[in-house]
């Protein structure tokens, strides 16, 4: 709890500069990217801008600027947060604070010290290209292998925090892909702790360890 007064809730505190200079007014949006729907509005002063509310539902959201292409992707929890970002390039823009938006940040990081984006798109690039078939090899093999020691962080990553609404949401996305007895201790911790109880994507988790459960009998 964080608020003086005792109060649950989050706080978001951003800011958006332009040419490296603050922005001297526009208007902030909270929005949920399935739907776009609105959840809050802020006006924006010299840069800055506040979000905060005393109820929260947790999950993915963004933050945009109205008139302004591109957002900020932020994982809302009750926590503070903070945001910066450029009004030039939003989507480049940065949310942190709370467990989840600082594990997604870990992640992120991550695969770009593996194999950084613009080097991951000059491989596919040259993929596109007429090249001998050593070096397709050589390029797929380069691709592959980052592609496993990312997931194998991720997998990780949320083995090391099971209480964390990121280890969910990386079991909902990833459970087809991995093996029985790697999602069940998981799923077991996750379904289990009453801090998931009204998160909208558990009921998701208990449907497909029922099914795999089912399927893994006897086996």
């Amino acid at each position: 709890m964080f608020f003086a007064c005792g109060q649950k809730g989050y706080v978001i505190t951003g800011t958006i500069e332009g040419d490296g200079h603050p922005v001297k007014d526009g208007t902030a949006v909270l929005f949920i990217p399935v739907g776009l729907e609105v959840v809050d509005t802020a006006k924006i002063t010299d840069g800055k801008f506040e979000f905060r509310s005393t109820e929260v539902n947790p999950g993915n959201y963004a933050i945009g600027v109205r008139d302004v292409q591109g957002s900020i992707p932020i994982f809302i929890e009750e926590g503070r947060f903070t945001v910066k970002a450029d009004i030039e390039k939003l989507s480049a823009g940065r949310a942190e604070g709370g467990e989840t938006q600082n594990l997604n940040n870990i992640v992120k990081d991550k695969r770009e010290e593996i194999l950084p984006r613009n080097e991951y798109n000059a491989l596919n690039q040259e993929l596109m290209s007429d090249i001998p078939q050593e070096r397709r090899d050589e390029i797929n093999a380069i691709i592959e292998k980052g592609a496993k020691e990312f997931d194998d962080f991720k997998l990780d990553l949320a083995k090391k925090h099971p209480d964390s609404y990121y280890a969910a949401n990386y079991l909902i996305y990833n459970y087809s892909n991995l093996p029985f007895e790697e999602v069940k201790p998981l799923a077991d911790k996750i379904l289990s702790n009453k801090k998931f109880e009204n998160y909208a994507k558990v009921p998701v988790v208990r449907r497909f360890m029922e099914i795999m459960e089912k399927e893994n009998q006897g086996k």
